[in-house]
């Protein structure tokens, strides 16, 4: 490989500058008092344990350094053994390749090339909590937010037993997880073409141009593709759904869709996994929100190392009831 030059190794720092800086942190956090953080923080590491505490201080260490920062060096912000860490996930976004048909990692199987580290690689966090499948035994996952149904290959070989509900709302989207499925040869998979947020009825979504961004689709008020949604506890109760994990990553969207699922999130305490970097207020206000509603949950965060750079990305809540 030949040597970058002068201007392509700025064009690179300034990328890489733009990414650490994770805008949608800087610009809320612009708008808190020095005073409101503080307290912010403290209720984030509130009732935390042992390494939850290390993890969740870790991760609002990193956020801190790299706030109003231009540039700041992975090595100034990841351990060693993250670093080391990072060359096994590079490695690891080298492995997927077509076959002819599909693309192909392992024996999973999908329509485009959208192997995110955070569902193959770390699993949502699965591996790290302590008797996963014996907490879980045959209950419904929930999976909100399926994307093309990579999570719900993942679910499948941890709960081979429990029924799984998959939401995908975008139907461009949805076809595509429709083809993992029949790629995987998996029939026993419940895909719902319907968003689940507070509220009935329909709503708009914004899309992305690129197929690569799907998972970027969100509820907005200026999309352009109407949506039929739904509460989580409308679902659950019409279907009579015992529910053992629900895991939700909806761009943003993840307080409404919590507070449409307060009664089955009180009533049966699932195992949740949830997306909390989409904006500074899901970062610190999702887990004191739950914390609330049902205080003998048990929280930990999951946040691998990320080859791009984001420091804020792909961090996820788990609450398992004591």
């Amino acid at each position: 490989m030949s040597e970058l030059t002068l201007n392509e190794k700025k064009t690179h720092i300034e990328r890489l500058a733009a990414l650490f800086r994770s805008s949608w942190f800087v610009n809320d956090r612009n708008k808190i008092s020095d005073a409101e953080h503080k307290e912010n923080i403290a209720n984030l590491l509130k009732n935390l344990e042992g390494d939850a505490y290390e993890r969740c201080l870790n991760l609002v260490n990193k956020l801190e350094k790299t706030y109003s920062k231009k540039f700041v060096p992975l090595k100034e912000i990841y351990t060693q053994d993250e670093l080391e860490q990072l060359q096994s996930v590079k490695t690891f976004e080298k492995e997927p390749f077509f076959n002819g048909e599909c693309y192909q990692w392992k024996n999973y199987k999908l329509p485009i090339n959208l192997f995110e580290t955070s569902v193959f690689y770390y699993k949502h966090g699965l591996d790290l909590i302590d008797n996963i499948k014996d907490i879980v035994g045959d209950k419904a996952i929930i999976d909100v937010g399926a994307n093309i149904a990579d999570s719900a290959l993942i679910f499948r070989d941890f709960f081979p037993e429990s029924p799984i509900y998959s939401f995908e709302p975008v139907y461009n989207t949805y076809k595509y997880a429709l083809k993992t499925l029949e790629l995987n040869n998996i029939k026993n998979i419940k895909l719902e073409n319907i968003a689940l947020g507070n509220n009935t009825g329909e709503s708009k979504m914004f899309i992305h141009d690129s197929l690569a961004q799907c998972g970027g689709n969100k509820i907005s008020d200026v999309g352009t593709e109407t949506v039929k949604i739904d509460t989580l506890d409308n679902y659950v109760a019409k279907n009579k759904i015992r529910v053992g994990v629900i895991k939700v990553d909806i761009e943003g969207f993840e307080q409404e869709f919590l507070k449409g699922a307060i009664n089955t999130i009180k009533e049966q305490k699932p195992v949740l996994l949830i997306s909390i970097y989409h904006s500074y207020d899901d970062f610190y206000k999702i887990k004191p929100m739950i914390e609330s509603w049902v205080p003998e949950y048990k929280f930990d965060f999951v946040q691998g190392v990320q080859n791009n750079g984001i420091i804020a990305i792909e961090t996820l809540l788990v609450a398992v009831s004591k």
